[in-house]
């Protein structure tokens, strides 16, 4: 009689919970121990001591929590030549999108920055960059639409959502509004008690834009 196993793998974590703590809690409270590592909770770009100590601390926290690493899935910020030709891909994919929006009468293209390195654009930069390449040729506009949450994982201007909204505000239309402390994605609602611990105000959203 073949043995099953049930294990999860922890791809869902990324945006979520990716401190190890976070979501090693999570496989305890369903019981499960299990464990797909994805390396997309890891950054292949970041120094060599930061490389050698991040799997060694995720071994020891998930030991502390009982779990088993069964099998590792690498995700796509494992693959910098990979990416850069995705990259490639998805602009010239945009570019004919545009063609069919316009022959269909529509206004523009919305595309979102997100919080996380593998889904560009995820810095100032990037967003320049994207708005720039993708509007090359014919067809609709491809313009922005900036969350207040996803500068969550940045540090500096990156991770200030006033920045974002006072230098792309002309380039996004639509802006998606939650609440957040600025530590993670949090989409919080503006009630009495989170609006003590968020950093969205109201006033500084329109005066950012306004700038």
């Amino acid at each position: 009689m073949s043995k099953i196993y049930f294990g999860i793998n922890n791809c869902w974590a990324v945006k979520r919970r990716p401190l190890t703590e976070d979501w090693a809690e999570v496989y305890r409270r369903l019981d499960v121990d299990k464990v797909q590592f994805s390396f997309d909770l890891l950054e292949p770009r970041t120094s060599k001591n930061a490389l050698e100590y991040e799997p060694a601390r995720v071994k020891k926290v998930g030991q502390a929590y009982g779990l088993k690493m069964h099998s590792t899935f690498t995700g796509l910020a494992t693959y910098p030549a990979r990416r850069v030709q995705i990259d490639k891909e998805i602009m010239e994919g945009v570019k004919v999108l545009r063609g069919r929006a316009k022959s269909l009468g529509l206004e523009m293209l919305l595309w979102e920055p997100m919080p996380v390195p593998r889904e560009k654009p995820w810095t100032l930069e990037d967003a320049r960059e994207v708005l720039k390449t993708s509007n090359q040729g014919d067809g609709v506009p491809v313009k922005l639409t900036i969350d207040v949450g996803h500068q969550c994982r940045s540090e500096g201007p990156d991770g200030d959502p006033y920045e974002w909204l006072a230098e792309l505000a002309t380039d996004s239309p639509v802006i998606h509004l939650q609440q957040t402390d600025g530590k993670a994605d949090r989409h919080w609602p503006f009630s009495p008690s989170f609006n003590e611990i968020g950093i969205i105000k109201a006033d500084k959203v329109i005066s950012s834009i306004e700038k």
